[in-house]
């Protein structure tokens, strides 16, 4: 947990040329931490930091990525705002995270030597991806990849989570570089107490979690998408 604001500055790479450099800022803010009793959306959630990513070339931005660090508990601080999932994506996605906390939890405390789970954290830190996207001309070179990798290692988290469809996911670049990061599917819920019938997944990668990549699904998806958009156009 950061208590000042915090700037800082890499050199990044082009994956397509090597003599390439870019500029990746990162700019988090102090953490907020959350008053109680919370309010629907905030509960069960200790405190977060604001964090945003902007990946230049020269003075020109070509990327972005904005995103919070949640600092959350090792189990439900209140069990009873399962009730009211379905009223907050946001809230659905922290009560998810606290219950993979803990599980993993159980699981590390089962496999120590000595009964004592103490010496497992009791807060964890972790990222949900709001906004992202990379220039049309600047894709493919690895450019989002490192935004992840900065991200991650400035916050701390063991998961990364983002909210998208599966469309998204299965006909578009920005699906399929998520895939590779390791990103899958987890959980569906309403997009917002307005629209109840507009879904969204949330999709998870975690952290230190082996990536099974499979370059032959990739091409079979798009190769069906190329076919379905053609039959629409027709």
């Amino acid at each position: 947990m950061k208590w000042m604001n915090i700037k800082k500055k890499i050199t990044i790479g082009d994956r397509q040329n090597p003599l390439k450099r870019y500029v990746l800022i990162a700019d988090i803010a102090p953490c907020r931490f959350i008053k109680q009793p919370a309010a629907i959306g905030e509960e069960n959630l200790i405190c977060e930091q604001k964090m945003e990513l902007v990946a230049k070339d020269g003075k020109a931005k070509i990327g972005k990525m904005a995103a919070y660090i949640w600092f959350l508990p090792s189990s439900l601080l209140v069990p009873e705002a399962d009730v009211r999932l379905a009223t907050s994506p946001r809230q659905q996605a922290i009560n998810y995270l606290v219950g993979l906390v803990s599980e993993r939890r159980e699981i590390e405390a089962k496999n120590l030597k000595y009964d004592s789970a103490q010496l497992i954290s009791a807060i964890t830190a972790h990222l949900h991806v709001m906004e992202l996207y990379v220039e049309k001309e600047y894709r493919n070179r690895g450019i989002a990849t490192y935004m992840f990798d900065f991200a991650q290692a400035l916050s701390d988290a063991q998961t990364i989570s983002l909210y998208s469809t599966p469309y998204v996911m299965q006909h578009t670049t920005t699906g399929y570089a998520l895939s590779r990061l390791g990103f899958r599917e987890r959980m569906t819920t309403v997009a917002s107490i307005h629209h109840p019938t507009a879904k969204k997944t949330l999709y998870i990668h975690s952290v230190g979690m082996p990536v099974v990549y499979k370059p032959e699904k990739e091409k079979k998806q798009r190769v069906k998408a190329k076919k379905a958009r053609a039959n629409k156009s027709v």
